[in-house]
């Protein structure tokens, strides 16, 4: 039974203890409940023997452990729905940790730009490191590889075709495919919003190289000013004083 309410057929072992056998058929529906008064879930029908099985079932409909044709290996079932947990579980733990990073990286696109070139490559540097810690960390590309070989098992499915019949199995190659992709966004998003802020950065040091320049040749302007004042004003003052003073 792959949850609550979506099986049609219900395989019980009849115990031998007789008080275990009764608990057992009320709590699964078996019996009509004397508080409630609800409907049992379930028709019961009984058997003596695991041959009577297939009187009431229909062999395709039975795994061959009672007698039937539908192929089955419980043990590989097994090992599929704990792989699915465990993957579906690391990503959506993941995806709760993704608004925090991608704000760790919006944070450089709203630092007040620094003032001087190095103060601006130091920057720079640090929004590498913050970027490649952040994807480190979140694993993405690793779950992503994980992904994509669950991908592939379930959709060439040499080593789940015992159980590739089952709904869940054909459920879970959409919720896989579906991870994959916000994966791959999330990826594709962190790393646009790295490259944005690198490409501000780097722009703001240019600029600053350029206004450095641009103050050097103001200040040479300057000073060679102060030169022409000095060598052609200033003689040419006196000169006219001494004409004037005569």
């Amino acid at each position: 039974m792959e949850k609550a309410g979506s099986a049609s057929v219900l395989y019980c072992i009849q115990p031998k203890n007789w008080l275990v056998e009764g608990y057992l058929r009320k709590k699964l529906g078996f019996l009509p409940s004397k508080s409630t008064k609800e409907i049992p879930q379930f028709e019961a029908a009984i058997f003596k023997r695991l041959s009577d099985v297939a009187r009431l079932i229909d062999t395709s409909q039975l795994t061959e452990d009672f007698g039937g044709t539908m192929t089955y290996n419980h043990t590989l079932w097994c090992q599929f729905v704990e792989m699915k947990q465990n993957i579906e579980t690391r990503i959506e733990t993941l995806m709760e940790r993704i608004p925090k990073a991608k704000d760790r990286v919006h944070m450089f696109l709203e630092y007040d730009m620094p003032v001087t070139t190095s103060a601006i490559t130091a920057l720079r540097e640090q929004l590498h490191a913050t970027y490649y810690d952040i994807m480190r960390d979140l694993n993405i590309e690793h779950l992503i590889d994980e992904c994509n070989t669950q991908l592939e098992q379930l959709y060439t499915p040499t080593k789940y075709a015992q159980i590739m019949h089952t709904p869940l199995f054909n459920k879970a190659k959409v919720t896989v495919g579906e991870y994959r992709e916000k994966l791959i966004e999330h990826r594709s998003h962190l790393k646009g919003m790295w490259q944005e802020a690198d490409t501000i950065l780097g722009e703001a040091v240019h600029l600053k190289k350029y206004e450095h320049k641009a103050d050097k040749v103001r200040c040479y302007l300057s000073s060679d000013q102060q030169m022409f004042l000095y060598d052609i004003v200033f003689p040419f003052s006196c000169l006219m004083s001494s004409i004037l003073g005569h």
